[in-house]
């Protein structure tokens, strides 16, 4: 796999039907209306952490799993049918939603409860050594669930099985992963500089534009991890031409 092959495969599967970057953009909005209700960096010195944790996941979790799993699914869809169906797909999200509740739990729970302890530093030390070692700890764990959604979503598969196998596969195929995060990277470089660029546009730039440039960047990143998980379970996905 190439970066060049990833971009390719995903601005093909966009161009197909771009009903795909509308769940993360109807999110980005969600997000930017519930933020001055739930803002965490200002609640988290008067919140104990079961407070902080079902606020964090309110947002983090449990609404962005729906949106996430929506732009995934269609992008599935795209890529094994060649067409998207938004009923179709809604329905696929809600019958896999627990098994993906379960599956980015592994991940969401640990960032949240270092979020929380990030934002009540102690008296001794604003970045305890627990607090570095789960962040190290973290970084690893975080790109080897990467393939776990879909395997959850496409595979179909339940419990701990969508974890191991995301493990396996990162493991086995350490330059393409590397490839992906480059890959991610540069889509979110990409982002940020429209994102400026829109800012100084007057009125609407540093408001509707910019976020409707996140929920692009976003959406474009989990297109780009269908393609990932079909290239690396080395499926079929000349569909798309």
């Amino acid at each position: 796999m190439t970066l060049k092959s990833l971009l390719t495969q995903t601005i093909r599967v966009i161009r197909t039907d771009k009903i795909v970057l509308v769940p993360y953009i109807i999110f980005a909005f969600m997000v930017s209306l519930l933020t001055p209700y739930f803002n965490l960096d200002l609640l988290v010195k008067s919140m104990s952490m079961n407070q902080f944790i079902a606020q964090f996941f309110l947002i983090h979790w449990a609404f962005d799993i729906v949106f996430m799993a929506l732009t995934m699914t269609l992008a599935e869809q795209l890529v094994s049918q060649g067409s998207a169906n938004v009923k179709s797909a809604l329905g696929q999200v809600l019958a896999r939603y627990v098994s993906l509740c379960f599956v980015t739990a592994f991940t969401v729970l640990p960032i949240a409860i270092l979020t929380f302890t990030l934002g009540t530093p102690t008296e001794a030390s604003p970045f305890t050594w627990w607090q570095f070692s789960l962040l190290i700890a973290l970084i690893p764990y975080t790109v080897s669930q990467l393939l776990a959604p879909a395997y959850t979503l496409v595979s179909k598969q339940n419990g701990l099985t969508p974890i191991i196998n995301s493990v396996r596969t990162i493991w086995k195929n350490k330059r393409a992963t590397l490839t992906y995060l480059v890959s991610i990277m540069l889509v979110y470089f990409l982002v940020a500089a429209i994102k400026l660029t829109v800012s100084q546009v007057p009125i609407i730039g540093g408001s509707v534009l910019a976020i409707l440039c996140q929920g692009i960047g976003y959406a474009i990143v989990y297109v780009m991890n269908i393609g990932f998980f079909h290239q690396m379970n080395k499926a079929t996905i000349d569909y798309i031409s």
